[in-house]
């Protein structure tokens, strides 16, 4: 048996006797789906001081085990695994993740259009699959 291995430059290598072992990078699908959470909507401040943010994430790998949506000032895990036929999600609403809401006093809301940016990460363990930025508009 022969494996032949090509790099991103060209090279390539031809392993022919049984001492090698193949090792195979799984996390071949670095790109997400991003729901709810929306640039264009304007998002408000409630009597409580509170943002109210709903996201769902959709990974193109099931062996995604969290996600981190974070901003400057606070951070947020959602690690309830959502499985629907074979495909999984995160979700901070209806699931036992806590609902994500900001506190407007970290982000010195003023009248007018304010702007946060929203970081999304997702984990494979403790290892970082990839990532994505929004940037969110509130109402002051």
């Amino acid at each position: 048996m022969h494996f032949t291995g090509y790099d991103n430059l060209g090279n390539y290598y031809t392993l022919s006797n049984d001492s090698y072992w193949i090792r195979k990078d799984m996390n071949n699908h670095l790109d997400f789906i991003i729901e709810d959470l929306s640039e264009d909507f304007n998002y408000t401040v409630d009597g409580y001081g509170m943002i109210d943010i709903n996201i769902t994430v959709y990974p193109y790998d099931n062996d995604v085990t969290r996600v981190s949506v974070h901003t400057d000032y606070e951070v947020f895990i959602l690690s309830d695994e959502i499985i629907i036929d074979d495909y999984i999600y995160f979700t901070d609403h209806g699931s036992s993740d806590d609902d994500i809401k900001l506190v407007s006093a970290f982000y010195s809301i003023m009248p007018g259009i304010n702007y946060i940016p929203i970081y999304i990460d997702i984990y494979q363990n403790a290892l970082l699959i990839a990532s994505k930025e929004m940037t969110i508009k509130v109402l002051g």
